[in-house]
């Protein structure tokens, strides 16, 4: 009656559990790089709003450019543009001219006819 010994290397449902936890740690381990990493999806979707919010300040910048030009070209040579400018944003008037600044009254409302 010869009893078979006991097996010299453990049993397979051991082997399976260990090969089944490595796969679900590799599977983890890829999830986070693909999800939280530098080069992840969540970092690549923060670079692709700040694309798109610096393609709408260059938009921006590039409107202002093309106003500025056109100011700077305007003011290059047309005396007439030049004085309409210097007229408006310092106040300034020709010589023999009288400047009258109207401001509202507060007291009273224009076109109130108080006949009391």
């Amino acid at each position: 009656m010869n009893q078979p010994s006991a097996p010299a290397s453990p049993p397979r449902t051991i082997w399976r559990v260990l090969g089944y936890a490595l796969g679900v740690f590799l599977l983890v381990a890829l999830q986070y790089r693909l999800w939280f990493s530098d080069v992840g999806y969540l970092a690549q979707r923060e670079m692709r709003e700040e694309i798109r919010r610096t393609e709408v300040r260059n938009a921006k910048l590039e409107t202002r450019n093309r106003e500025m030009t056109r100011e700077i070209e305007a003011l290059s040579g047309d005396m007439a543009h030049i004085e309409a400018e210097v007229r408006e944003e310092l106040g300034m008037v020709r010589e023999g001219e009288t400047l009258y600044r109207l401001r509202p009254d507060s007291g009273s409302s224009l076109g109130d006819d108080n006949d009391e």
